[in-house]
């Protein structure tokens, strides 16, 4: 064997060398550090499906903005050019197709208020979960404002079709305003005035906005926005204030024989992805489904981390220890899985055995930002 053959023997040797020193986390500090992990991952999901509702609220009013200006061009146009063809009200295709990730996260945080206060919960969490479901008091304060924004410009296009859209959107704000207020209730009956009665109020007053909603709708209130009272009141004026007039400004071209206008070929479409692609652009929709994507990708990380053991390996390198700023292990190989994907990875920062709780943050958000 040549001088060459044999060095590149001995490497190979060093090489597995190493990865055979790996030393695995002893089972206590493992479990421990697992649910330290999972603990910031519910937290984390709860946190980024309030930046989401938030990001929405901003896009669909924007793109609201745009359809209705396509909608005052497109009757502008009718007025003044003979037409062939006919015109239709885009509002029905449109309004589900621009809150569709709204309704999405309204559906994901009733979910996860009717399971915060479940055995799988609690276990995780223990008192901890006061502190969640106080964040998502907060959160539903938010994702309440847009659904029932939303229900209110439904209502107030006067489309039929859409009536039954702003009732699924009121619907699911009153749900998650009662899931709540249940789970308020029952963390105040386990940990004793922890969370007092602000919480309750926030889903009773969404309860009630729900419901304020409904009675103005049956009451024929004709100016829905300016006849909501109590709970409802201070909800949203985004998507709303964008999106109301769409109904008065194109109805008036109904049954008017359609020309070459630019604008109207825009919205002349049965496929509401289609008019709002066209309107509002291939960025929107490109977000728009992302969105739709995380949304899903948030429920599996929160049902991993509330009912399963998500690090199943923490190995490093004795040999890569550094005692600059106290005991810690550069090399380290993370393996955790959700939804029945495992990944093994290396974690940018070390291990320190005295300070799983710093390192679990740093797991915490890699692992969230890998999946979604």
């Amino acid at each position: 064997m040549t001088p060459f053959l044999v060095a590149a023997f001995h490497l190979l040797l060093a090489g597995t060398s190493c990865q055979a020193a790996l030393t695995e986390l002893d089972a206590y500090s493992l479990q421990e550090f697992d649910k330290l992990v999972r603990q910031n991952l519910v937290f984390m999901v709860v946190d980024r499906v309030n930046g989401t509702i938030s990001e929405q609220r901003q896009m669909q009013h924007d793109c609201a903005s745009l359809v209705n200006h396509t909608a005052d061009n497109c009757k502008s146009c009718e007025s003044h050019t003979p037409t062939n063809h006919q015109v239709g009200n885009p509002l029905e295709q449109v309004i589900p197709i621009i809150l569709e990730p709204t309704v999405s996260a309204g559906k994901f945080l009733e979910h996860v208020a009717n399971t915060v206060a479940s055995p799988e919960s609690l276990k995780l969490l223990g008192k901890k979960a006061t502190k969640l479901v106080n964040d998502i008091g907060s959160v539903a304060q938010n994702a309440g404002s847009s659904l029932l924004d939303g229900a209110k410009s439904a209502y107030y296009s006067s489309i039929n079709g859409l009536k039954d859209f702003g009732n699924k959107l009121t619907s699911l704000t009153s749900d998650i305003g009662t899931s709540l207020k249940s789970a308020a209730g029952s963390l105040d009956h386990l940990f004793t005035d922890q969370i007092g009665g602000s919480l309750s109020n926030v889903g009773t007053g969404l309860v009630d906005g729900a419901k304020d909603v409904w009675g103005s709708i049956s009451s024929g209130a004709t100016d829905v926005a300016n006849s909501i009272s109590s709970g409802a009141k201070d909800v949203v004026n985004s998507i709303g204030s964008g999106i109301s007039s769409i109904g008065h400004s194109i109805g008036h071209i109904f049954g008017r024989k359609r020309s070459a206008c630019p604008d109207c070929d825009k919205i002349n479409s049965q496929n509401g992805d289609e008019i709002v692609s066209n309107v509002c652009g291939s960025d929107f929709m490109t977000r728009h489904n992302a969105v739709l994507t995380e949304i899903n990708h948030m429920r599996d990380i929160y049902s991993a981390a509330v009912n399963t053991t998500v690090i199943q390996k923490v190995e490093y390198d004795p040999t890569s220890i550094d005692v600059t700023h106290g005991v810690q292990f550069k090399v380290v190989y993370i393996t955790y899985t959700i939804n029945g994907q495992s990944r093994r990875y290396r974690p940018a920062s070390p291990l320190r055995l005295t300070d799983l709780p710093t390192m679990a943050e740093g797991v915490s958000m890699e692992i969230y930002e890998s999946y979604v």
